[in-house]
């Protein structure tokens, strides 16, 4: 009986030893998969990251780039904003200067009734009068020019019209302040501004 027990007790001492060895090689075991886990972990956030990263990176030249686009649109709108600014100014300043062509014109040659004149001949005549006669001057029915607003294509008629008219109808318009105020009728909007402007430095000489 004593040898039974014996080899007993030997035989498990003997198991516990083989399963504490089992044991160590299966922690062992557990230990690297849990670290091949890690490692495939780290992979594949540093594959997210560096997806990111290159995401990243071209959303920054695309926007670089349009940003270029923009500056180049943006510098050509400039541009093309100072050419008709400087052109608008040309155009203004030729406006300007006919109308006050014609203030000065409506200032300075217009005949006096009962005067002779040599001067032009009236590009549209209400009667067959002689031209020096005062009558010609005295024509109150003679068409009125049309209102005047600034458009610089109908600008020459609108001024042959307007000395026509202060022609022919001298006699109602004796001073220059008739006339002036004559030429400002006829006009509304930006010409009627500029009209007073000029008035006004007329006023001041």
């Amino acid at each position: 009986p004593w040898e039974l027990a014996r080899s007993s007790v030997l035989d498990r001492a003997q198991q516990l030893a083989r399963l504490r060895h089992h044991f160590e090689i299966w922690w062992d075991v557990m230990l690297a998969m849990d670290k091949q886990a890690k490692m495939n972990t780290n992979q594949v956030t540093d594959d997210v990251i560096r997806e990111e990263v290159i995401r990243l990176g071209e959303d920054n030249r695309e926007l670089r780039r349009e940003r270029d686009r923009m500056t180049v649109q943006r510098d050509l709108a400039e541009k093309r904003v100072e050419e008709l600014t400087l052109k608008l100014d040309g155009a203004c300043r030729e406006r300007d200067q006919s109308i006050l062509t014609v203030m000065n014109t409506a200032r300075q040659s217009m005949p006096v009734p009962g005067r002779n004149n040599n001067s032009r001949v009236p590009r549209r005549e209400s009667s067959h009068l002689p031209y020096n006669s005062p009558e010609r001057f005295n024509n109150p029915k003679f068409p009125d020019a049309p209102v005047f607003s600034g458009d610089r294509g109908a600008f020459d008629s609108w001024r042959d019209k307007v000395q026509d008219k202060l022609m022919n109808s001298a006699a109602q318009y004796p001073n220059e302040e008739q006339r002036i105020a004559y030429i400002r009728s006829r006009t509304d909007g930006i010409a009627y501004q500029q009209i007073r402007a000029h008035v006004y430095v007329l006023e001041d000489i």
